[in-house]
């Protein structure tokens, strides 16, 4: 078993929900600076990302929509305690029936204002709810 597939595995276990049926998946498919992966759950609204580097961070699921065939999420992890940390936002989207795409972004605040600060890129991920 491979690292990302053991991430994910880790990440989906460490998903406390009644019911496991909303808990969904991602694993990014890319080996350049990209997430691992990331997940969430409709019913607690708990979302994490496990970056390339460093412990899973924890964020949660800020909007949810229908989009095409699919449903279409926002992902807000806030800013933690490591160096260059800042807060993150993803959305993730199905553009095929079993393909998604996932794009973030970070921002800075500056005097208590929030300020789009970086791309953090546009990756096809795999999905999978539980």
């Amino acid at each position: 078993m491979n690292r990302q597939h053991v991430i994910a595995a880790l990440l989906a276990c460490t998903l406390t929900s009644a019911s496991y049926a909303a808990t969904t998946i991602c694993k990014v498919k890319s080996d350049t600076v990209s997430p691992l992966a990331v997940s969430w759950d409709t019913d607690t609204g708990l979302a994490k990302i496990q970056l390339r580097y460093g412990d899973p961070v924890e964020g949660r699921l800020t909007m949810s929509r229908p989009h095409d065939d699919g449903v279409k999420v926002n992902l807000f992890f806030p800013k933690t305690d490591k160096p260059l940390s800042e807060d993150m936002e993803f959305i993730v989207f199905p553009v095929f029936k079993t393909t998604h795409r996932i794009l973030g972004v970070s921002y800075r605040t500056i005097d208590g204002r929030r300020f789009l600060n970086a791309s953090l890129g546009n990756f096809e991920a795999l999905c999978n709810t539980l």
